[in-house]
């Protein structure tokens, strides 16, 4: 064939595709409209939106959205950059209308577009309208009139290269519309309520949507803000890098002379633009600004300069309002009940008005934003205190903690992670979870459980410092916090060198501190404050306060609960709710932490079903390799016998030991569709089965390179786990986190597995895979030493498995 001929036969192919591209196309099931812009942005958006990419935001109940193939994902979107690859939402509940928001660019290809299986449109989506920035192909395309019911709509890539050579399809979201009610019947009136106020031009409750709900239609955009619970039900986030929410209102003083804008606001960072419509001169604008008398909650006040600094708590909703007055020239700022004012004279700025970010400078907040609104006039102080004292902010949440100097905190609610914001994560080795002082605690079987946390209490690290811990012993015995390293050091112990037997601490020079009587199986508020430089040591036990001279020498460089480093003193019993702090905490604060922990005597003990390996739920299990190593980690579902249609997880993991480099299917899910995404030290995992899986077994196998240093670890948590059975009801599974460490080559050796145990048949048929290529070569499997790893390697480890069976 011809040049010429191949070149007619691709026109007449390229034709007959663009047959199916219309504004409004009939379909068996409903009407099929190619809308022109961004429908979040249209008079009437649509009521529930789930954006694509869902490691970046979670989609709501209503929708499930799964992918296919080669994706690529950048905040809200998704690419689908091959042929054949696809994306498909499932409405959660009954609709008749559905919609997806395409946003090509020039690299764009052409799309088909599937509802419940059955094709409904086709078409370019090439980014070259120049009615939108950088020439974008941002439309909507929505399916109406459809039965009312649960439906599916399918993104797919046909493969097909547009004019600029690309063959990409971006997608933004997917959307529904809530079937309207045709009864004769009042329509219910939409949550949030509109509210009708004098001159209110904007009011964004944020409560799932950035809709105006004041009745004027000010519907906003929203760049990547995500849901979160609020000062009032749901609230905007904000991550202080790229998002924000863009306005129509023009608040520029020609257009409004006096006006109004309020917000309530919880920053996570010292920084950041609350509102404002800058165009280089800040202009109408609240911010956390160190411009003023300090760094704080302020607002711009033109001429006047910047207004406030009032100190900023961060994890803390605040109250925030400005008032300008251009006429009067004056500029007032309320935050919560406290009142700035004084002279200013504002210029003019941008026509529209961004939340969360400063549209000049780029200064983005960090944090929530909540209860946004507009008015055309200068409110009074009553008015401004009226609409403050309407919403009451929910107190902030005491995890994580952020106190003074504190360094570690293990809550040990189902993890050994640190709470402090410092990431002094532990290590454990044993000891279980159970029922604690509060909420979940670690117990200790008083033979060889300990946890190992990698903060430094010596003395030239930390002249003050004071731990803290709840302890239940069983037998009075045990170390509960110790650095010892061979002369007692700084310890909470159950000791008997004192004037008796009991709850001590060391003192160094001063000998034992304590021996405060120990009654087995009662919870006890133990903490242990050390002052080098004043050369004391104060114990509290409960409410009992014993305080000495004494000087502590130097120990490990670390800290070991539930046992003595030096000594193997081990603990018997439960701990719970271990501080360490960088200071010498006073008596009142002291005492505040015993009261924030309410103990119930006697504790109601929990038991469960003995099963027969100890857990039934999914496991992502321990592993133990050598730097430079490849290990394949499982995740394992035991003991459950429901039929699972679906799983959606969430793992993480310490990026500086382990570096994932992919994802594959298991023993029970070897007929399913597994897709996954890796970001950073997270990775998402979504299982699809139609029939169905169960049993005992593998779900998914997780391949790591092997990164840290000798003597490293990191936990390998579920940090979130949804299921659904095959009939699509939800279906809860516990789940149990894991540990990885990194092991010395020789204590590796032949060790494909990683699990620490004796060589098996397995680990050679791993040695073999790799000595012929199917699997990437690790050298932990060259047994003879000659720098590959060959089928002699497997040979060894084979032999080496036979004698020890």
């Amino acid at each position: 064939m011809n040049r010429k001929a191949k070149s007619l036969l691709y026109v007449l192919f390229i034709s007959l595709l663009a047959l199916t591209l219309s504004v409004s196309v009939a379909s068996p099931e409903g009407s099929v409209t190619l809308y022109d812009g961004n429908a979040l942005e249209f008079k009437t958006p649509p009521d529930v939106v789930a954006y694509a990419n869902t490691l970046y935001s979670e989609p709501p109940n209503e929708f499930k959205i799964t992918t296919s193939g080669n994706i690529w994902q950048y905040k809200h979107w998704i690419a689908l950059t091959d042929q054949g690859d696809w994306i498909e939402a499932k409405t959660g509940i009954e609709t008749t209308t559905v919609g997806v928001q395409f946003w090509g660019d020039i690299n764009g290809g052409w799309a088909r577009v599937l509802v419940d299986g059955e094709k409904v449109w086709s078409g370019d989506t090439y980014g070259g309208d120049s009615k939108f920035p950088e020439g974008k192909f941002i439309k909507y395309l929505e399916i109406s009139g459809l039965d009312k019911g649960f439906h599916t709509i399918r993104v797919e890539n046909m493969g097909v290269s547009s004019k600029g050579g690309g063959d990409d399809v971006i997608v933004y979201f997917f959307s529904l519309m809530e079937p309207s009610v045709v009864e004769p019947e009042p329509t219910p009136t939409p949550e949030p309520t509109q509210v009708s106020e004098k001159e209110l031009v904007a009011y964004y409750p944020f409560d799932g949507n950035v809709k105006d709900y004041s009745g004027n239609d000010n519907h906003a955009f929203n760049d990547g803000a995500t849901f979160v619970s609020g000062a009032r039900e749901q609230a905007l986030s904000f991550d202080g890098k790229g998002d924000y929410v863009r306005s129509p209102v023009n608040i520029d003083t020609d257009n409004m002379p006096q006006m109004t804008m309020i917000a309530w606001a919880k920053a996570d960072e010292v920084r950041g633009t609350v509102i404002s419509h800058d165009d280089g001169n800040y202009d109408r604008t609240i911010a956390i600004d160190d411009s003023g008398d300090g760094v704080g909650w302020s607002a711009f006040s033109g001429s006047g300069g910047v207004l406030g600094s009032y100190p900023v708590t961060t994890d803390e909703w605040v109250f925030l309002a400005a008032v300008y007055d251009q006429d009067a020239e004056t500029v007032t700022l309320y935050v919560n009940d406290k009142v700035y004012e004084e002279k200013g004279k504002i210029g003019s700025g941008r026509d529209y008005t961004i939340i969360g970010s400063n549209p000049e400078s780029g200064l983005h907040f960090s944090g929530d934003i909540d209860e946004m609104r507009i008015y055309n006039y200068a409110l009074s102080q009553s008015e401004i205190n009226s609409l403050r004292k309407e919403v009451t902010p929910p107190a902030p949440e005491p995890i994580p903690v952020d106190e003074k100097e504190l360094v570690a905190y293990y809550p040990l609610d189902g993890n050994v992670k640190d709470h402090s914001g410092n990431d002094n994560h532990g290590f454990n080795d044993g000891a279980t979870f159970v029922s604690g002082a509060r909420e979940q605690a670690l117990s200790f079987d008083g033979k060889d459980d300990y946890l190992r946390s990698q903060v430094n209490i010596n003395p030239d690290n930390m002249p003050q410092m004071t731990m803290v811990a709840w302890a239940k012993a069983d037998e009075v015995r045990g170390t509960v916090i110790s650095h010892d390293d061979g002369s007692y050091d700084r310890t909470i112990s159950i000791d008997d060198s004192g004037d008796g037997v009991g709850w001590s601490a060391f003192g160094g020079s001063g000998g034992i501190l304590g021996s405060y009587p120990v009654t087995s199986g009662e919870w006890t508020f133990l903490a242990a404050v050390y002052d080098q430089d004043a050369e004391t040591v104060t114990l509290y036990v409960n409410d009992k306060v014993y305080e000495e001279k004494g000087k502590i020498g130097s120990g490990q460089d670390y800290t070991i609960i539930g046992s003595n480093p030096e000594s193997g003193l081990h603990f018997s019993g439960d701990i719970d709710e271990v501080r360490i702090y960088n200071y010498a905490l006073s008596q009142s604060e002291i005492d505040s932490l015993r009261k924030e922990v309410a103990i119930t005597i006697p504790e109601q003990i929990i038991t469960q079903e003995p099963i027969a390996d100890g857990f039934n739920g999914l496991i992502f299990e321990s592993r133990s390799k050598a730097n430079g190593s490849i290990v394949q980690i499982p995740l394992t579902l035991n003991g459950i016998g429901e039929n699972i249609g679906n799983i959606d997880m969430t793992l993480r993991y310490n990026s500086s030991v382990l570096a994932a480099t992919e994802v594959v299917k298991g023993s029970l899910t070897s007929n399913s569709l597994l897709n996954y995404n890796i970001v950073d030290s997270a990775i998402k995992i979504n299982i699809d089965d139609k029939d169905g899986f169960s049993g005992d077994g593998s779900v998914a196998y997780v391949r790591f390179n092997v990164v840290g240093t000798e003597g490293s670890y990191t936990s390998l948590d579920i940090t979130s786990l949804s299921a659904n059975r095959v009939d699509q009801t939800p279906f809860n599974i516990a789940t149990k986190d894991g540990m990885f460490k990194v092991i010395s080559l020789e204590e590796s050796k032949g060790d494909a597995v990683g699990d620490g145990g004796e060589l098996t048949a397995l680990d050679a048929l791993y040695a073999l895979q790799m000595s012929v290529r199917m699997i990437p070569e690790d050298l932990a499997m060259d047994m003879d030493g000659d720098g590959s790893v060959t089928s002699n390697d497997a040979r060894l480890i084979l032999k080496s498995s036979v004698k020890s069976d």
